[in-house]
């Protein structure tokens, strides 16, 4: 998965969001769903990353890393607070959606 991390800290999500993709094809993980979700929403596909953001937040509990969960736990749907780019794996930019 660094080399999903390393996509997006250089802004290239369809790099990162293959990379995510295919670990999750393997194994589900907190780490995984909120790479993917981290490279959906630099795609500007809000709902999705929403959803993923979720099951990154459901993954780490499962998994008992509190701290991951607590990243993720936050308003989902409709709050760009929810993509404040602040997890490991850091900002490609202004994680704002563009005004309407």
């Amino acid at each position: 998965m660094d080399d999903g991390v390393a996509a997006l800290r250089r802004g290239d999500a369809s790099a990162a969001r293959r990379v995510f993709e295919s670990a999750l094809a393997e194994v589900e993980s907190g780490e995984a769903f909120e790479g993917l979700a981290e490279a959906l929403y630099l795609e500007r596909e809000y709902a999705a990353a929403a959803d993923h953001y979720e099951r990154a937040y459901a993954a780490y509990r499962r998994e008992r890393q509190h701290m991951a969960a607590g990243r993720r736990h936050a308003p989902f749907r409709g709050s760009p607070a929810t993509c404040s780019g602040t997890g490991p794996f850091g900002s490609a930019g202004s994680h704002e959606p563009a005004p309407s």
